[in-house]
Parts: structure tokens; C-alpha cells; sequence
């Protein structure tokens, strides 16, 4: 597969098509993209989906190799981030109740990790929170600005931030190793 160039800021959205599977899937997608859209006016966005046909694996691991962030809610295409830069970050949309899988793998693979916090339930769709996304875009982009586009030292203090209730939404953001 072909890597972007390290200077072009790309997003990568992972999304569950309603169609395929309600599990998970988020209600209020298109207002998810428009604040993705808001919040990284100058990225290139794109979008991995469960939509058949699915992209070959080369294409997938270059679409998740090209991606500074990666937004999603909690699922299995979240394992492609193995074909991920180290220095990315995961925005993962939790389910409720949070399942640590996708945080853990971000630790092993060197990936800053940001939670928000969702009411979507493991096999329920629901609606992203918005505002919580906007909050937690913002936090990845201050730790890949703390970390530099080539940092080996991924030890940058994120913040969190809402409440810890795990019936309401909230943000956790940590680098790799701090999760």
C-alpha cells in the first residue's frame, strides 16, 4: 500500500452503515461529518465504512495509514489501525458501557487516545455528542501539535475533562502508555 505524504492532515472517519448493522451505529452521522468538517476545516476527510463493497486490504491500510486522526464509534474496524502512523490519535466514540479493547490497542501500537463518551449502547444505534466530539477533535489536534509530526516521545499530559458518570457522556484523552 501507499502511504500519504507526512505534510498532508487527513481525518479518517469510521462509520457503521445503519443498513448493514444497527449495532453501534450513529443516528446523527451527517452532524458528526459537519463538525469533523467545522473543527478540521483545512484536513482531507475520508470515510472507512462497512458499506459493501468494502475496500481491499491495501486500500484499507493505506486509508488508515494516511489518517493523523481517526473517529469512530467503538467496533472492529478500529483493528486496522494496526496499518496506522504511530504518531495518530484515536477519537473513539465509547459505547456504553465502555469496552477498553480499542483504548488498549492504542497503547500497544503508540497511538494518543481520546474518549468520548456516548449513550450509544453495544447493540443500539444513537446519536454522537456533539459538542463532546468537537471538544475531544480539538484535544487530538493539541496532542499531535505537542507530539510533532515525527515525535518518538509520545508522553504529552492531555487533559480530561465532563463528568465521570458512566451514564452520561464525557471526554478522556490520554497519550500512549498513560491509558
Amino acid at each position: 500500500f501507499k502511504a500519504a505524504p507526512r505534510h498532508v492532515k487527513s481525518v479518517l472517519m469510521v462509520r457503521r452503515d445503519m443498513n448493514v448493522s444497527r449495532a453501534r451505529a450513529v443516528t446523527n452521522w451527517e452532524a458528526l461529518a459537519g463538525v469533523v468538517s467545522k473543527v478540521l476545516p483545512d484536513w482531507n476527510i475520508e470515510t472507512f465504512s462497512d458499506t459493501p463493497p468494502l475496500p481491499s486490504v491495501p486500500e484499507v491500510c493505506a486509508m488508515f495509514s494516511r489518517a493523523s486522526i481517526i473517529i469512530g464509534v467503538h467496533g472492529a474496524g478500529f483493528a486496522n489501525m494496526v496499518c496506522s502512523m504511530k504518531n495518530a490519535v484515536l477519537v473513539e466514540l465509547r459505547q456504553t458501557p465502555h469496552s477498553w479493547d480499542y483504548q488498549l490497542l492504542s497503547t500497544k501500537l503508540g497511538i494518543a487516545y481520546v474518549g468520548v463518551g456516548t449513550t450509544i449502547e453495544h447493540l443500539e444505534p444513537g446519536p454522537a455528542p456533539l459538542s463532546l466530539v468537537e471538544e475531544g477533535l480539538k484535544t487530538a489536534v493539541k496532542l499531535l501539535g505537542e507530539q510533532g509530526p515525527h515525535a518518538s516521545d509520545r508522553n504529552a499530559v492531555a487533559s480530561t475533562s465532563s463528568s465521570s458518570s458512566s451514564t452520561s457522556p464525557s471526554l478522556r484523552a490520554s497519550p500512549p502508555g498513560r491509558h
